[in-house]
């Protein structure tokens, strides 16, 4: 999920974890950051370009970290991206993990 894949970035970085070789596929659609489950975007206020997410809420899954190929000064375990799961547009991966 997009919640693991953040405590990850932002405590893992110790342990070996890294990001930022492809963009990172998480389970979660997405939606306004923070949304929980049931909730609705109602709270959700558009930054100045309007069109840039909103329109994709909940037909599009939620991509985190950063590929090769981004620039270095977005790179932040804090940024978010989205595409359908069947793009072929982007450095996209997966990472896998036993529990």
């Amino acid at each position: 999920s997009e919640a693991e894949w953040e405590v990850a970035a932002h405590l893992g970085t110790r342990r070996g974890f890294r990001f930022g070789d492809v963009w990172e596929w998480c389970a979660n659609n997405f939606h306004a950051y923070g949304k929980s489950y049931g909730d609705t975007d109602d709270n959700f206020v558009p930054g100045p370009w309007i069109g840039a997410s909103q329109p994709h809420f909940g037909s599009h899954k939620v991509l985190r970290g950063a590929s090769f190929a981004t620039s270095q000064r977005i790179v932040s375990p804090q940024f978010r991206h989205f595409d359908l799961p069947e793009s072929e547009g982007g450095f996209y991966g997966f990472r896998s993990c036993a529990i």
